[in-house]
C-alpha cells in the first residue's frame, strides 16, 4: 500500500493486488476515487481489444496531478516486485 496527502487535505491510499489497482480516499472507503483498468487481449495473446486506462471520479479531479504521479510510482514498484 502506498498513500499520499493531497492539497485538499484528504489522505489517498492505493490498494493493489494482481487483478486491480484502486485509489481510496480516507473519508469514503466503500467507493474508489480512481481505478486502473488493464488492457484486454483477444484470447490473452493477440492484439489488444481494450487499451489500459485510469478511471477517475469527478470528486477527485482537483487532485489529478497527484493521482497520476502516484499511480506511475506505484505501478512501477508493482511491476518491479512481480505483481503486474
Amino acid at each position: 500500500r502506498a498513500w499520499f496527502r493531497s492539497k485538499d487535505g484528504h489522505k489517498y491510499t492505493w490498494h493493489a493486488d494482481k487483478k486491480r489497482l484502486e485509489l481510496i480516499r480516507d473519508d469514503n472507503f466503500d467507493k474508489p476515487v480512481a481505478s486502473f483498468h488493464k488492457e484486454r487481449r483477444y484470447l490473452h495473446v493477440l492484439r489488444m481489444s481494450q487499451h489500459p486506462y485510469i478511471e477517475v471520479h469527478a470528486s477527485a479531479l482537483d487532485s489529478l496531478d497527484y493521482i497520476v504521479v502516484s499511480f506511475l510510482l506505484v505501478e512501477r514498484l508493482r511491476r518491479q516486485l512481480g505483481f503486474g
